[in-house]
């Protein structure tokens, strides 16, 4: 499984067809967004398909980001 990100504050966790961002201090949803196979598995020989830094989160879906 992808490795939640944590960035001030706020937890971004991808599921195989969804992106959510979490209160990392609380549990409370903050968005939820549907993203065709954003997920990407096996994790452990593809990596990551996510990124976040202080103001966006990045997601790569084939070829785009």
């Amino acid at each position: 499984m992808p490795v939640p990100l944590f960035v001030n504050g706020r937890m971004f966790v991808s599921g195989e067809h969804h992106l959510m961002a979490v209160d990392a201090y609380n549990g409370r949803e903050i968005w939820c967004r549907e993203m065709r196979d954003v997920g990407r598995y096996p994790g452990k020989y593809r990596g990551g398909g996510i990124v976040a830094d202080s103001d966006a989160v990045y997601a790569a879906l084939g070829t785009d980001c």
